[in-house]
């Protein structure tokens, strides 16, 4: 009987070659025939220049990957804004979210009071991953008396609700959903009664939104931590992802999870392994904005062909496979991307892609 193995390495990829693999003990398979998918492996190089980029972190300072080095990405989507790299050192610090308004009483305006440089106010779909903000404090400044100040939401009240009273100098957000577009939820603060003058600022939720594919590899043999048997025929595709969020900002320190909605079909009498049988971990945990879905083939009947073979391309068997941002528990947080996981003889592939996929 096919046996199936998810996540056998664990991949640091802090810096430039820095990445390294390390095999679990206890979890290599003893049988003849191996079907592995492995839910990590070696970071590869990309430009991250192209994108905004997001920082995980909270208020203690928690230091989150580094993107990986530049690289050529092929990319059908709408270019996104180039930026700088920022730094990974965090610190605590008060600064103000983009806000516009003209306010009717010059003085009185509210700020986001950040826990560190790179907070935002995430929406994870109930989930509150680590290093990332679902709740934002608005500051008021600029009052004669806080007793008097009254807040209310002008615009995307879908998306974000107060907790507790939305009076005084302070208030606490808690996001619902994700922004539409950059900058669609405003936020009023006015002192006295209903219609004295106030001030209107906005604010973005964000969330994990969408993949991008940024390479399919193909080789002939298992990889070298697999352990797979020297007698057998083998092949080992990496499927290679970047993570984005709604307003186009690659999530550094993202938490991806794969699930496997449906039942296996075969294309043909095999006994590989089905691919959702993990015996460890299904999640890639504090990415450094991408991630590697490894599926590796070793025995096994029929028995796994060179990618360039002519066979290679005749099917084997499929599953429905999904990808989640924001939990390590399969199934959790904002799914991303739907596809079908394909198995040839000769490699496998992620059909059928849909992303967005809410």
């Amino acid at each position: 009987m096919a046996m199936h193995i998810h996540d056998t390495i664990e991949r640091s990829s802090k810096s430039a070659g820095q990445t390294h693999s390390v095999l679990k003990p206890g979890h290599l398979p003893s049988k003849a025939v191996v079907a592995a998918h492995v839910g990590a492996g070696p970071a590869l190089k990309h430009d991250f220049s192209r994108f905004s980029i997001w920082h995980g972190g909270d208020e203690t300072g928690v230091t989150t990957p580094t993107p990986a080095e530049p690289a050529t990405e092929t990319e059908t989507t709408t270019p996104e804004s180039t930026i700088t790299t920022p730094s990974t050192t965090e610190s605590t610090s008060t600064t103000t979210d983009t806000v516009t308004g003209a306010p009717a009483t010059p003085a009185l305006s509210w700020e986001y009071v950040k826990r560190h440089k790179w907070d935002a106010l995430w929406w994870f779909n109930g989930e509150r991953p680590s290093g990332f903000s679902v709740t934002a404090r608005l500051q008021a400044s600029g009052y004669g008396d806080p007793a008097n100040l009254n807040w209310q939401i002008i615009s995307g009240a879908d998306k974000v609700g107060f907790q507790g009273s939305p009076t005084g100098a302070e208030v606490v957000l808690e996001s619902k959903k994700g922004s539409s577009h950059q900058n669609d939820v405003e936020i009023e603060v006015h002192e006295g009664a209903a219609g004295s003058p106030g001030y209107t600022g906005q604010l973005t939720v964000r969330q994990p939104y969408r993949l991008i594919l940024r390479s399919t590899n193909d080789n002939d043999a298992c990889p070298a931590w697999a352990g797979c048997s020297a007698a057998c025929t083998a092949y080992w595709t990496t499927i290679d992802y970047r993570i984005v969020d709604n307003v186009s900002g690659t999530i550094v320190g993202a938490t991806v999870n794969e699930n496997f909605p449906g039942a296996k079909t075969s294309d043909q009498p095999n006994n590989w392994g089905n691919p959702a049988a993990f015996v460890t971990t299904p999640f890639w945990e504090n990415t450094n904005g991408t991630f590697i879905d490894n599926w590796f083939v070793s025995c096994g009947n029929p028995a796994p062909v060179a990618h360039a073979a002519a066979n290679a391309n005749t099917g084997v068997d499929r599953i429905p496979h999904e990808f989640y941002v924001g939990s390590k528990t399969p199934g959790r947080g904002v799914r991303v991307q739907t596809h079908t996981a394909h198995r040839y003889l000769g490699f496998a592939r992620h059909e059928n892609i849909t992303t967005p996929a809410p």
